[in-house]
């Protein structure tokens, strides 16, 4: 790993949390850089869930930056569960077990506030070509080979969500649909523990849309049901996106919460 100082880089105030650095023509704070370098380290060196990372004095050595900068990058990804702390033991990439994920990248609801634990049935799974949309959205060529997964979500033994995924072929040799039918955890969990691919951010935009007739057989409404479309992009280390996914919504008895800030924590485990 490169040390980051040089002539155009220095290590300034730590405390003045407004301090800038000039890097490659950015102004950007420099524990933000090293936060990036620690992403491409966890990214390249293969660090596994649970695996430590060098101590606090063996990165700021490594990067040559002050102590004060590293915890400071450090804190953002613990903020976003990328990593966590344990005193007097160090820092180690988070466990993805299933309560985290479901608290991080679960977002349905029912309008009564209660939040059910989703069953999924995987009821279509196929290769086919990118189209634009997709290749744009997942880094790759229109007509690239991606599998296309489909999934029906129930909630209280209620129809109330249909998922259609699209994930490229080259990161995921030897998927199949008797895989995913016989996993015992999230599809998150599966990409890690299959494919050794971390999710660590989902970019989800929300609209309006109504059942079409396939959509309302699936779901058990009726033609002209409002909806909630949630599309998704997922993404590992460094903003790699690995995921591409159109979700329907029933929108009658569910919706779709964000919570930013306090604790978010609805699933414990």
């Amino acid at each position: 790993m490169t040390q980051m100082k040089d002539s155009n880089l220095k290590d300034t105030n730590a405390s003045n949390p407004a301090y800038l650095v000039l890097y490659e023509n950015r102004s950007i704070p420099l524990y933000r850089m090293i936060k990036e370098e620690l992403i491409r380290l966890l990214q390249n060196k293969g660090i596994k869930s649970g695996m430590a990372l060098p101590s606090d004095n063996e990165l700021a050595a490594q990067f040559g930056v002050s102590v004060g900068t590293v915890r400071r990058a450090i804190a953002e990804l613990v903020s976003e569960r990328i990593v966590i702390r344990q005193q007097g033991r160090g820092t180690f990439l988070a466990p993805y077990n299933t309560s985290r994920m479901l608290n991080s990248f679960w977002h349905i609801e029912r309008r009564d506030g209660i939040v059910d634990v989703p069953v999924v049935s995987t009821y279509g799974f196929s290769q086919g070509p990118a189209t634009d949309e997709i290749a744009q959205k997942l880094a790759l060529q229109k007509g690239d080979p991606v599998f296309i997964i489909q999934n029906l979500m129930t909630m209280s033994d209620s129809a109330v969500l249909l998922d259609t995924i699209y994930v490229p072929v080259h990161l995921f040799e030897g998927l199949t649909r008797e895989k995913l039918l016989a996993r015992d955890a999230t599809i998150y969990d599966f990409y890690r523990e299959q494919y050794g691919i971390n999710i660590v951010k989902t970019v989800d935009r929300v609209s309006g849309d109504v059942a079409s007739k396939q959509t309302a057989k699936r779901l058990g409404c009726e033609v002209g049901t409002p909806m909630l479309r949630i599309i998704r992009v997922a993404y590992s280390f460094g903003d790699k996106p690995i995921e591409y996914r159109c979700s329907l919504l029933d929108s009658e008895n569910h919706e779709y919460v964000d919570v930013t800030g306090g604790d978010t924590g609805r699933f414990s485990g």
